[in-house]
């Protein structure tokens, strides 16, 4: 804010100040056992942790970051889908979890590396014709591109760049330090795809655009879930065709 002439030098103090009450109250009132399968537990101290990490205040980062350590791996599975089969909010959660990985010096890194990395695989690997992640469970239908750039520079993942349609968003340029760089040519894949996770099937044809996504999702007393079991979204061409919600219980 200062370096952008938004806060004036002197105030920044108490701003500082602050943040430190805010983090402190999610802290204590964010209840570990409660969220430790929940998106919201990674969305509340995630940004904790970056906050903590971006003032220095160290009192309380070795609790948050344990913390959330926990969290991501109980919530990002093996094969990189999350344990709420919510796809819009596990994008949510990975800008997060690169956010904090971004910062010089962060000692969590090495640790989140690997489930973020799975996470991005599996967000890109549903996405549709329009490079967008289906509407299914609560998520809506939303574009990848910025996530696999982002992804890309943090991670050192060059490959994820062929998956971006549309240069970086202004906004996570500033956010995440980077520069609005010329988009690679896209990768042309003509070949059907037919994946499996813990939880979806997903078959794709890019030559056709027909797009399939089958999801069984267990509702289990560890997580949250959504009442969409047995759902199937079948898509040609970025529409969808054919959209069977599943069944309620």
């Amino acid at each position: 804010g200062v370096a952008h002439g938004l806060l004036e030098p002197r105030k920044t103090k108490g701003y500082y100040h602050l943040v430190r009450d805010v983090t402190d109250y999610v802290l204590r009132n964010s209840d570990y056992d409660r969220k430790a399968f929940m998106n919201w537990g990674i969305l509340e101290n995630g940004n904790v942790v970056y906050c903590l990490l971006k003032t220095g205040y160290d009192k309380k980062l070795s609790e948050a970051g344990s913390r959330l350590i926990r969290q991501v791996y109980n919530q990002i599975l093996s094969d990189g889908s999350q344990i709420e089969s919510s796809p819009m909010y596990l994008v949510e959660i990975l800008l997060i979890l690169l956010k904090v990985m971004n910062i010089p010096g962060c000692a969590f890194r090495e640790e989140l590396s690997r489930p973020v990395r799975k996470g991005c695989e599996y967000i890109r690997d549903i996405r549709t014709h329009d490079n967008c992640i289906p509407a299914f469970g609560d998520s809506d239908r939303t574009n990848i591109s910025d996530l696999m750039l982002i992804a890309a520079h943090i991670l050192g993942c060059e490959d994820f760049k062929y998956y971006a349609d549309r240069l970086l968003d202004p906004e996570y340029c500033y956010k995440y330090h980077m520069e609005r760089e010329t988009l690679p040519e896209n990768i042309v894949d003509e070949k059907s795809e037919h994946i499996n996770f813990r939880d979806q099937v997903v078959f794709r044809s890019l030559k056709d655009g027909s797009y399939l996504l089958c999801s069984n999702t267990p509702r289990c007393h560890d997580a949250h879930k959504h009442y969409d079991y047995m759902s199937v979204i079948y898509s040609e061409f970025g529409k969808d065709v054919l959209i069977d919600a599943g069944r309620y219980s």
